[in-house]
C-alpha cells in the first residue's frame, strides 16, 4: 500500500473551494489512488475510475467524463489527455514533495515514462525545482503537449500559448523573479561509473521474487518497472531488493494474513528501505525438554 500526504492546506485552496461535493470525491480519488505515482502524472483508464470509485462514466446525476472535464477546462485542477488516458494532478508534486530527492525521482519518472509531458511538467512545478536548484534547462522546450485545457489567449492554442506565456514572462516583460537558470554543471557519476542511466536487471528481481514468494509477477509490467526504477533512483540496486524479497517471504509467506502483501506494489513501494533494513528474528530458543534432547543427541553423536 502506497502512502499519500495530504495537505491540509488544500482545503482551503480557492479552486478547491469552488468543487462540489462529487467534483472533491473525485479529486480526492486522482490525488490518492493506486496508479498515482510520485510525480502526479500517470496512466489511468475511464474504465477503473469508474470501477473504483462508482461513478457512471456517463449517464446519471454525476458522470464522470463531464467532472473530469470541468476539472481540467473549469477549475484548472489537472490535465487530462481523454486519448492517451493520462492524468497530470495540478499541484501534486508541490503538496507532495518534502527533499530535493523526491522532486529529482519525480522528474525521472516523468522523463523516462511520460516524456510526450514532460515540458508541461516541468512548468507546472517550474518554483520547486528552483528552490531545490535542479536544473531543467535541457529539456526541449519546442516540444508541445497537448490536453484538455481552455486556451491561455484567445484564439491560441495550448502548445501556442505555452510558448508565448514562458518568453514573455522571462526576458520579455521580466516579470519572472525566479533567478536565471545556470548552465548545467558535468554530470556527477558513482566511483567506477561511467555517468550513464543503470541498466535495471528487471527480470532477475522479478524472477527471484517469484522464487522467493511463490508468485508469478511479470516483469514486463509497466506498473513494477516504475517501482523498480524509482528505488534505483533513490541509491538502491538489485541486492537490496534480493533482501528484502528473502526477508519479507520468511516472515510472511506462511502467515494467511499477510501473504498476499508480497506483491512488487507493497514491497517496492515507501517502506523499501525499511525493509531493507530490517533485522532477523532471533533464533527460537529450545524449551528445558528441547535443550535435553538436543544434548543427549550430540551425546550419541559422540559416542
Amino acid at each position: 500500500m502506497t502512502y499519500r500526504k495530504f495537505d491540509t492546506g488544500t482545503w482551503g485552496d480557492k479552486k478547491f473551494e469552488r468543487l462540489n461535493p462529487m467534483e472533491r470525491y473525485l479529486f480526492l480519488y486522482l490525488w490518492s489512488n493506486e496508479q498515482c505515482n510520485q510525480s502526479g502524472v500517470y496512466e489511468i483508464t475511464l474504465r477503473r475510475i469508474e470501477f473504483e470509485t462508482k461513478l457512471p462514466i456517463k449517464g446519471g446525476s454525476t458522470p464522470l467524463e463531464p467532472m473530469l472535464k470541468d476539472l481540467a477546462e473549469k477549475h484548472k485542477m489537472i490535465y487530462w489527455w481523454p486519448d492517451d488516458e493520462v492524468i497530470l494532478v495540478r499541484k501534486f508534486l508541490k503538496r507532495q514533495c518534502q527533499n530535493k530527492q523526491f522532486a529529482e525521482s519525480a522528474l525521472k519518472i516523468v522523463a523516462e515514462d511520460y516524456k510526450k509531458y514532460l515540458k508541461l511538467f516541468v512548468k507546472s512545478n517550474k518554483e520547486l525545482f528552483i528552490k531545490y536548484g535542479i536544473d531543467t534547462s535541457d529539456i526541449d522546450t519546442e516540444e508541445g503537449s497537448r490536453g484538455v485545457e481552455p486556451p491561455l489567449n484567445p484564439g491560441s492554442t495550448l502548445t501556442a500559448s505555452v510558448s508565448v506565456t514562458d518568453t514573455v514572462f522571462d526576458t520579455r516583460l521580466n516579470l519572472n523573479p525566479s533567478p536565471p537558470i545556470v548552465p548545467p554543471s558535468p554530470k556527477k557519476t558513482k566511483p567506477g561509473g561511467d555517468g550513464k542511466k543503470p541498466n535495471i536487471p528487471y527480470e532477475q528481481i522479478v524472477t527471484d521474487l517469484n522464487a522467493q514468494a511463490g508468485t508469478d509477477y511479470k516483469h514486463t509490467s509497466r506498473k513494477t518497472q516504475e517501482l523498480i526504477r524509482a528505488r534505483y533512483n533513490e541509491g538502491f540496486v538489485a541486492k537490496d531488493f534480493f533482501t528484502v524479497h528473502r526477508k519479507k517471504a520468511a516472515e510472511w509467506k506462511n502467515n494467511p494474513k499477510f501473504c498476499k502483501y508480497l506483491r512488487p506494489e507493497t514491497l517496492y513501494g515507501p517502506k523499501f528501505e525499511g525493509y531493507c533494513n530490517q533485522r532477523d528474528p532471533p533464533p527460537r530458543l529450545l524449551s528445558e525438554a528441547g535443550m535435553e534432547t538436543a544434548k543427549m543427541l550430540e551425546n550419541m553423536e559422540l559416542d
